[in-house]
């Protein structure tokens, strides 16, 4: 009896340091920052310069599928080319995502809608408009610890004006 009690403790403190699936397999909820480079596009690229896209993230990832979840909250301001105001868009988007599980490497596909309003001379008013977005990342997946590189393409239509916006952003998530 004592063996097999003994075998037993013994069984029980091997399985706690046994490794665990990776996160990828269990799925979950985290948080996280990024931010990067923005570049308008279109009509915005003649009166814009280049300028600086950040956001807060949660994402949420199903146990054992490809298929995730992120909703965001962002802020992008560009410099105008000329004597105008800057142009400065906040924005509230949801995202589904795709990821190919490769070992701690993931390549993945990005897209969804989102809420977009700018304050700029675009048409010297505050405006919202739904807007649409799609791009391509890659995250590296450590233990707890997310990173990740992306760029995308967001696209919104104003009246006269549909304004495009390439962020390249690099973030972490917990």
């Amino acid at each position: 009896m004592r063996r097999l009690l003994a075998a037993g403790c013994l069984l029980a403190l091997v399985s706690l340091g046994s490794p665990r699936p990776a996160l990828a397999q269990l799925g979950g909820l985290a948080l996280g920052a990024a931010a990067g480079p923005v570049t308008p596009h279109g009509d915005a690229a003649n009166s814009f310069k280049s300028g600086i896209h950040v956001e807060a993230l949660a994402s949420l990832s199903l146990p054992l599928l490809p298929i995730g979840f992120r909703g965001e909250a962002a802020y992008d301001q560009m410099d105008p080319k000329a004597g105008a105001a800057k142009l400065k868009v906040a924005s509230g988007v949801f995202n589904a995502t795709f990821s190919v599980p490769f070992p701690l490497l993931h390549p993945y596909a990005i897209g969804g809608v989102g809420y977009y309003i700018h304050n700029s001379s675009i048409n010297a008013a505050r405006e919202g408009k739904i807007g649409v977005n799609g791009g391509v990342g890659l995250e590296l997946k450590l233990s707890k610890l997310r990173a990740f590189a992306e760029a995308r393409y967001h696209s919104i239509s104003y009246p006269g004006i549909t304004l495009k916006l390439l962020p390249v952003t690099v973030g972490l998530a917990l």
